[in-house]
């Protein structure tokens, strides 16, 4: 399995061919959507804010990491913190990595690879892999999906039953399904707001599939610096309340 997952990454590394880098800060908060642009070549980039949920009334951070080591694939990191119980709760590190650059007809393309390891002995090490599409429209308007899976690393075994109700060990790939539709719009220059439906789908729980909702926006101070805020909302089995606000700020290590 180990093997297979590597030879992803380095695969993925080939196929990243075109470069997407914008001249304006383009970050992975507020939301649950991924962008599909890297933050290009020798630039340095942190994402980071607190956010509350009142399903486990918890304060917690997620601050992430980005740098761009060509114009095409950027490595990228981060962890989260809860402050209510002073609690790592898991760290994590993967890439990103530009297939398409995309215009009027086709949408822009990118593939991430994350592994997630958690900080305690409930969960498990998981590897995510997600596909990105990104199409803007004119007027200021913007659709991304992101669609992906996250595999559980180290456990691969089911118990249940057989056909006469005997309990029966299984070796089965375990895996989640996720998926999120984020619509955004530029108001002007410097605000944009946003909706994004997402969710998941785990065939291996009681509660196969979920749906959460998220809205919110962002505002441009400059090129370089991005604050905003959310608000999100589960539908279904997960009836959570989030609130989030937080910054990103880019870093150029040379002259852009």
């Amino acid at each position: 399995m180990k093997k297979i997952l590597i030879l992803l990454f380095v695969s993925f590394t080939f196929f990243a061919t075109f470069a997407q880098y914008q001249e304006n800060i383009d970050s992975g908060r507020p939301g649950n959507a991924i962008s599909v642009f890297t933050v290009g070549k020798s630039i340095g980039q942190i994402e980071a804010g607190l956010d509350y949920s009142d399903n486990q009334q918890i304060f917690a951070t997620s601050p992430f990491l980005r740098f761009g080591i060509t114009e095409k694939v950027e490595l990228n990191g981060g962890m989260s913190y809860d402050f209510s119980n002073s609690d790592l709760i898991s760290y994590n590190v993967g890439a990103k990595f530009n297939i398409f650059e995309g215009d009027t007809m086709m949408p822009s393309s990118a593939f991430l690879l994350n592994f997630n390891f958690p900080n305690n002995e409930i969960s498990n090490a998981s590897a995510t892999a997600l596909f990105i599409f990104n199409h803007q429209f004119y007027g200021g308007l913007n659709f991304t999906v992101n669609l992906g899976a996250s595999l559980d690393l180290e456990n691969t075994t089911m118990v249940g039953v057989d056909g006469d109700g005997n309990p029966r060990t299984s070796e089965v790939l375990q895996f989640q399904g996720f998926y999120t539709f984020n619509f955004s719009y530029m108001l002007n220059d410097k605000w944009t707001v946003f909706f994004e439906p997402f969710g998941s789908y785990d065939k291996f729980s009681d509660t196969k599939f979920n749906l959460s909702v998220n809205t919110g926006g962002s505002y441009l101070i400059n090129k370089n610096i991005l604050i905003d805020f959310l608000v999100g909302h589960g539908i279904t089995s997960e009836k959570f309340l989030t609130l989030s606000t937080g910054v990103s700020w880019r870093i150029p290590f040379k002259n852009k």
